[in-house]
């Protein structure tokens, strides 16, 4: 995890430049909101754009919208919310693993958690999920429904409350020690971690909770899980205008 990303990468490179001279960008720097990656979040696309690759998004040349992705400051001296590093990490799933991320996503975690209504999937969604979500805006549907996007490690998911309460209690029964999870103990603990003052790798965090919080066009959700106590909660919502219910 503390390899220096442009090791394990090899269809694609993060550019060098002043800021990594002398510190190379980690898997756990991405993780972390620590590379110094720009790119904080984008909007997505319509179903009237053609959606680009993500090695577009990553070089920023067209279709994507996006810079190219680049680091603006110096690996590992602070937290800066980047959803341009997980940009990074699809390309390192995909390497190591020669697979989609989308494919590897399904089945080393949506399969074996019993997710059964999560996917990466951008296109024809009301066909494999009939009740599928759109989008509203101070309670008016917006036209487009929902944005797609290119990149989607970044915020690409389609899930359902129950599903992600899966997920989260996945995380809370291995930080017990059960055996039986897709990590282990010690690697929950490290995700974890504070590596920042708020931000494990992955997961907001506070003293007893971890989770995240979500936000693109006519969405707004968050969850957040007990690290101890085994209780938890997921809360989506799809307006633009409702973040005030969340709280």
């Amino acid at each position: 995890i503390d390899t220096p990303a442009n090791e394990i990468l090899h269809s694609w490179k993060i550019p060098t430049n002043q800021f990594t001279d002398s510190v190379n960008v980690t898997i756990r720097h991405l993780l972390s909101h620590r590379g110094g990656i720009n790119l904080h979040g984008y909007m997505g696309y319509t179903t009237n754009d053609t959606l680009p690759t993500l090695f577009q998004e990553l070089n920023g040349v067209p279709p994507s919208k996006s810079p190219k992705i680049e680091v603006i400051k110096t690996p590992g001296q602070s937290y800066m919310y980047s959803g341009g590093g997980y940009y990074i990490l699809q390309q390192v799933i995909e390497d190591v693993s020669g697979h989609s991320f989308k494919y590897i996503a399904e089945k080393e975690v949506f399969e074996a958690i019993g997710m059964k209504n999560s996917t990466f999937r951008q296109d024809s969604l009301e066909k494999f999920y009939p009740s599928v979500a759109s989008a509203h805006y101070k309670g008016t549907l917006i036209k487009i429904k929902r944005m797609r996007f290119g990149a989607v490690a970044a915020g690409g998911l389609k899930s359902t409350a129950e599903d992600l309460a899966k997920f989260l209690l996945e995380i809370q029964l291995s930080l017990k020690g059960d055996p039986d999870k897709i990590l282990n103990q010690k690697q929950s603990k490290m995700l974890l971690f504070p590596e920042s003052s708020h931000y494990g790798m992955g997961f907001m965090l506070d003293p007893n909770f971890f989770g995240h919080g979500g936000a693109n066009v006519g969405f707004i959700s968050t969850m957040a899980a007990h690290k101890e106590k085994g209780y938890g909660i997921v809360i989506l919502t799809n307006s633009s205008r409702d973040g005030n219910l969340l709280w």
